[in-house]
């Protein structure tokens, strides 16, 4: 099954359905024309016409709701027909896709198959669109609108780095600090940034690592005491948190350090 298909036979019944309004708008201005000039034996004449453009109008009509209804959208999903054409359709907009499962990662957006139901959930949000080539343009458009949106690294690494001074005056339980240089768990700054459930719905994991890869593109800016930052790699792969840049250069930094420039 393919939806371009079903798109395709719509659209040329459309061509038919504006063709088939336009005659019978065309019949009721003539037929409302002779009844204001008092011309009723003219006017019988078009009213027929007008019932005969109806006529036909509603044949075209019977004809797209068959196309339409007739379009078993469950089978479609089940089959992974969606799945395969939303990924094609994802390389075609120059969109990069990991897939796990049911779950397709599109940075920073993740889309979930709920075959069962019929939707498709981005970010746990459903897509008005079910068409594998309008949703996977619409991605494109929200990405690009996502990256260009502003954004001040400065400030966003400044909170970080409150966030990393915490996380090592708890790893030394609570002590004066005597060693401000360590790696800190990128996903340990995050617990700190967001200590409640309710923060983290608000602020999800995938929002922090689209913030964690905007300051990743601006390797030179520094915290507002004059830290520079490092990223790190993990010791473990299930700590790391993957962003990818602008190109679609994956990374997947794990720890982060704050570091003081000796001038």
């Amino acid at each position: 099954m393919d939806y371009e298909n079903l798109y395709a036979q719509f659209a040329d019944q459309a061509v038919g359905v504006k063709a088939r309004l336009k005659s019978l708008q065309g019949a009721w201005g003539r037929l409302a024309a002779k009844i204001e000039n008092g011309d009723l034996k003219a006017a019988a004449k078009d009213l027929a016409a007008m019932e005969d453009a109806y006529a036909a109008l509603a044949d075209v009509m019977a004809t797209a709701r068959e196309t339409v209804t007739g379009f078993d959208y469950a089978a479609y999903m089940a089959s992974g027909d969606f799945a395969r054409q939303f990924v094609d359709c994802c390389a075609a907009e120059g969109l990069e896709v990991r897939t796990e499962n049911k779950t397709y990662e599109i940075f920073p957006f993740k889309i979930r198959l709920d075959a069962e139901n019929c939707d498709i959930l981005i970010d746990r949000r459903k897509a008005a669109s079910l068409r594998p080539g309008k949703l996977a343009a619409t991605i494109r458009k929200n990405r690009e609108k996502l990256f260009s949106a502003p954004f001040d690294p400065k400030r966003f690494a400044t909170e970080m780095a409150a966030a990393y001074d915490f996380c090592l005056l708890r790893q030394n339980s609570g002590k004066t600090v005597t060693v401000t240089e360590a790696d800190i768990l990128l996903r340990d700054i995050y617990a700190h940034l967001t200590p409640m459930q309710r923060f983290r719905h608000d602020y999800s994991l995938q929002a922090y690592a689209f913030d964690l890869a905007r300051l990743f593109m601006h390797p030179a800016a520094t915290a507002a005491d004059g830290r520079r930052y490092q990223f790190g790699p993990s010791r473990y792969s299930s700590q790391a948190i993957r962003i990818t840049d602008l190109e679609g250069n994956e990374h997947f930094p794990g720890t982060i350090r704050f570091l003081r420039i000796e001038e």
